[in-house]
């Protein structure tokens, strides 16, 4: 082979690896791109069914939170607190034995801000499980 062809053939392989490099890099562009409006359109999808949970979650507080309470419990040894719940009008409330066992003065807070307190003689714990 000539040097003359050398070169040429040389510089048509430079042009090709050129041309696959540009078309490589122009697809991955164009990839790229159509990919990221596809993540784009998923987080949007993502974003308005978090919005709708959200505002699940948010009608469900809006509907129980008037009948949770704040529980502070106190002893001559320790003191602790728990939450509950209003489960009638006559003022019984539900919440975790281990919030009041031992407990000799009992704290609720409700919702609109009434405090009321007892002393642990006033209470009647049902223990449900062992």
């Amino acid at each position: 082979m000539t040097t003359q062809r050398l070169r040429s053939a040389f510089l048509m392989g430079v042009i090709a690896a050129l041309l696959v490099m540009a078309g490589f890099l122009a697809g991955t562009s164009v990839f790229s791109s159509m990919a990221a409006t596809t993540a784009e359109l998923t987080i949007s999808q993502q974003a308005l069914a978090l919005n709708d949970l959200e505002q699940r979650y948010a009608d469900v507080y809006n509907k129980v939170s008037p009948s949770t309470v704040a529980i502070n419990v106190s002893s001559n040894l320790e003191a602790g607190s728990g939450s509950g719940f209003v489960v009638d009008t006559q003022g019984h409330i539900v919440t975790n034995y281990h919030v009041v066992a031992g407990g000799e003065e009992i704290e609720v807070n409700f919702f609109d801000g009434t405090i009321t307190a007892r002393k642990s003689s006033a209470l009647t714990p049902i223990r449900i499980w062992p």
